[in-house]
């Protein structure tokens, strides 16, 4: 993928699907509106923006967090500094996991500091501390150690002039962004409480089969959604998942996900179609 399409992975998080989106898209038959209905980090809504094949795009995330993170950074163009963001710091990471009513940057923490963007494992190890030690050097040079070299060296590698360069840059692809995003709408609602058409292609992207339970979200209930995508009115209902479902059939098999699970052994991800 292009630097300047970057944007379309979304918020980092559990079960993204940036590195199969485009896949997907080819699969997903057009229409009037697709329904993201696990909508996470984005990605699948943000690739359907650029597909031509659907007039609306409707992006569902039930996790609060997650939604409030998506509506910031993509549809509302927060341009928060990152940079304080670049070290990981132990004790504020579980400082924000304790809360109840989290602000942005707690969310920002979780998300970027937590293993596989688990937003509950701190994603060092105390073993590890010494990478935190030189991020900190690098980005901020202000360790008191000798690592506070590589500050010095560091803001030697861009200039202002490539700065400028850079934000002119930018700003011309975030105004093709935004005409882009003008179709996408957002929703922060329980899967079944989303009003959706027969017209509709729906996509569902839910916690899969022997996973490990989702962080802030209620636990998953398989025969319920089961129940709930029989009776579903959409013709055109996907399902990303490991092994088959009831009442589904395999369209496509996405290979293996580019990361190890925890047994080390990569797992081919299917892209499943209601059966009614």
């Amino acid at each position: 993928m292009n630097q300047k399409d970057k944007w379309m992975r979304g918020i980092p998080y559990q079960g993204n699907k940036g590195q199969k989106a485009q896949q997907i898209m080819d699969i997903l038959p057009g229409g009037k509106r697709l329904i993201d209905l696990f909508g996470g980090g984005g990605s699948i809504s943000l690739f359907a923006t650029q597909q031509d094949k659907w007039q609306q795009i409707i992006y569902n995330e039930l996790n609060r967090d997650i939604y409030q993170m998506f509506t910031e950074f993509i549809i509302n163009h927060n341009q928060i500094d990152l940079t304080a963001f670049a070290v990981p710091n132990r004790e504020r990471f579980f400082d924000a996991l304790k809360k109840t009513d989290r602000t942005l940057a707690d969310n920002i923490i979780l998300t970027c500091w937590s293993f596989s963007n688990d937003r509950r494992s701190f994603l060092w190890g105390k073993k590890n501390e010494i990478k935190i030690l030189v991020s900190r050097a690098l980005f901020f040079g202000d360790t008191g150690t000798k690592y506070d070299a590589l500050y010095e060296e560091a803001s030697k590698l861009t200039t202002i002039r490539e700065k400028y360069a850079y934000y002119h840059k930018f700003r011309l692809e975030r105004l093709q962004q935004l005409e882009q995003l003008e179709q996408l709408e957002v929703s922060n609602k329980d899967y079944a409480d989303v009003q959706i058409g027969k017209d509709d292609v729906v996509y569902c992207d839910p916690p899969y089969g022997n996973s490990r339970d989702y962080k802030d979200v209620p636990e998953w209930n398989p025969e319920r959604f089961h129940e709930w995508y029989m009776k579903c009115p959409a013709k055109d209902i996907y399902i990303s998942e490991y092994t088959p479902l009831p009442d589904t059939e395999i369209v496509a098999d996405l290979g293996n996900k580019h990361r190890f699970t925890a047994t080390c052994k990569r797992k081919h991800e299917l892209l499943l179609k209601v059966k009614k």
